[in-house]
């Protein structure tokens, strides 16, 4: 951000022209000078004026652009959270119904006739 406007120490404001002992005339080429030299004066200044205004109203831009930028990262970050959230929900449910699903499987196994009779009955009742 270091740009500067023009030469800052040109005074913006008019400058009073030196006084003259009463009688004494100004050429026109020197009134002319002077008009030169005070229209320089105005132009650098109004030159200065705008470019401060520009300066400003980047600085406001690039404000607002960080501003939206920390916001949509802001959103993003939230959604991602939601999102694993969500992921460990769905795991945590899974595996609940994984537990469940293998509970029941045990309870019937042990429901079943004891395993001696089961492999009587397989070996065609011998022992």
């Amino acid at each position: 951000m270091g740009k500067t406007c023009g030469d800052s120490n040109i005074p913006t404001t008019k400058v009073a022209t030196p006084q003259r002992p009463q009688g004494e005339k100004i050429s026109p080429k020197q009134q002319q000078q002077q008009q030169q030299q005070q229209q320089q004066r105005d132009v650098r200044g109004a030159l200065r004026s705008a470019c401060h205004r520009a300066q400003h109203q980047q600085q406001h831009q690039q404000q607002q652009q960080r501003r939206q930028q920390q916001q949509e990262q802001q959103q993003q970050q939230q959604q991602q959270q939601r999102q694993q959230q969500q992921k460990r929900q769905q795991q945590k449910q899974q595996q609940q119904q994984q537990n469940n699903s293998n509970s029941r499987k045990t309870r019937s196994l042990s429901d079943l006739p004891e395993p001696c009779a089961l492999l009587m009955g397989a070996a065609g009742g011998r022992a």
